[in-house]
């Protein structure tokens, strides 16, 4: 992943692994779409499922529970974020 570590790098990150015509990239495209429309002190929490919206680990769930290459995307995302967190400058 990019240096620059956010919820976006992550999301671009899983997009680029799967299907533009599937429904688990659509719905990936639209949690992007959602959170450029939220606060920004609101975003971790809305990313990673602490309010009642969709959120990565419902997405990563539902459309993409078989998938290899999206799990191991966001287990590494996870142990970065419990690391760091997101990083919004450098």
């Amino acid at each position: 992943m990019a240096d620059l570590f956010t919820p976006y790098t992550i999301i671009n990150s899983m997009m680029a692994v799967v299907s533009e015509d599937s429904e688990g990239w659509k719905q990936l495209g639209m949690l992007k779409k959602d959170l450029s429309y939220c606060a920004p002190e609101r975003i971790d929490a809305r990313f990673w499922g602490k309010t009642r919206c969709k959120n990565i680990v419902e997405i990563c769930m539902k459309y993409f529970n078989e998938n290899d290459k999206i799990h191991d995307i966001y287990v590494e995302s996870v142990k970065r974020y419990n690391a760091s967190g997101f990083m919004w400058s450098l």
